[in-house]
């Protein structure tokens, strides 16, 4: 239904979250698990070890670049270093100690490279009644993950769309058969279709959006400002156009003085050729009367 603006609920205006899925992610092995806000505000709890960081990491990376996301922002500064893409996909769930060396631990994995997994988001706009779909893929090969980016104007799902995967490849080529799905295999160019659709003209939105879901000290209100709420503005480019505007009007200003000099100069030339003019209008005058008075006398 469209919006009117006298209607006070603005609790659907947007894209909102309607579904959020995950397979594979973290300790949620070998199970699709999905949380339904279905567009509202939501309130995500449970106990330490839950999984609330990491339902919270797996929409970070559907919607923030690699190079500015932060996972675990939660926790203190050494946990988070222990989570990245890799840790999610693999399923990282702990720390065994060497039986040889006791200082030493090795990390445990629920997964092996030969699985995949799937974060999947679904968003809806009421207003526009338009839906939009974003997933991600990703999987091992030669020892480094792999991924690929998919958004789609459909409402897919992980069970429907990405189950029993044989191939990559096979994925591509069914996802995009399902019609109004564009697949991607670098963020940026999958960010700017998104960016386009809801609405975000900066990627300094993903960057504040970053900073902003778990945040607990601002710390320098003036530097959080600058870093993730302005855009970086290159000064002595800034000063270099400047100065060449206040050239540009200087010589446009000493153009115009030159111009009105000019039409000072020409204002005794128009009056004179006036003034010729009458002159000249007079001589013919007297000339006529001249050829005219002449027989008269003789």
């Amino acid at each position: 239904m469209q919006k009117t603006l006298f209607e006070s609920d603005n609790s659907q205006i947007g894209f909102r979250l309607h579904r959020l899925e995950l397979y594979n992610w973290g300790t949620f092995n070998k199970s699709i698990r999905r949380i339904e806000p279905n567009g509202y505000t939501s309130l995500l709890t449970g106990a330490n070890g839950s999984g609330k960081s990491t339902i919270v990491d797996a929409l970070l990376t559907l919607l923030v670049p690699n190079t500015i996301r932060n996972y675990n922002l939660a926790s203190l500064p050494e946990k988070r270093r222990e989570r990245d893409e890799k840790t999610y996909v693999l399923g990282a769930y702990g720390r065994l100690k060497d039986e040889i060396d006791q200082n030493t631990s090795k990390v445990q994995y629920l997964r092996t490279k030969d699985d995949y997994s799937v974060l999947l988001a679904y968003f809806f706009n009421q207003g526009y009644q338009q839906k939009i779909t974003l997933a991600q893929v990703f999987w091992f090969e030669n020892d480094s993950i792999r991924k690929f980016f998919i958004k789609s104007d459909k409402e897919l799902n992980i069970e429907e769309h990405f189950n029993n995967v044989s191939s990559i490849k096979d994925l591509k080529k069914r996802l995009i058969s399902n019609g109004n799905t564009d697949i991607y295999d670098q963020f940026i160019n999958y960010s700017i279709s998104f960016r386009r659709i809801f609405g975000l003209i900066s990627e300094k939105a993903l960057g504040l959006f970053n900073q902003t879901v778990a945040i607990k000290v601002i710390g320098d209100l003036n530097d959080f400002l600058r870093n993730y709420m302005l855009e970086k503005v290159d000064i002595r480019e800034k000063i270099r156009d400047l100065k060449k505007n206040y050239d540009d009007l200087t010589k446009s200003y000493e153009a115009i003085q030159k111009a009105n000099k000019q039409l000072q100069q020409l204002k005794p030339i128009i009056s004179e050729a006036n003034q010729f003019e009458k002159l000249s209008f007079e001589i013919q005058e007297s000339n006529n009367c001249l050829r005219i008075v002449t027989p008269f006398f003789f």
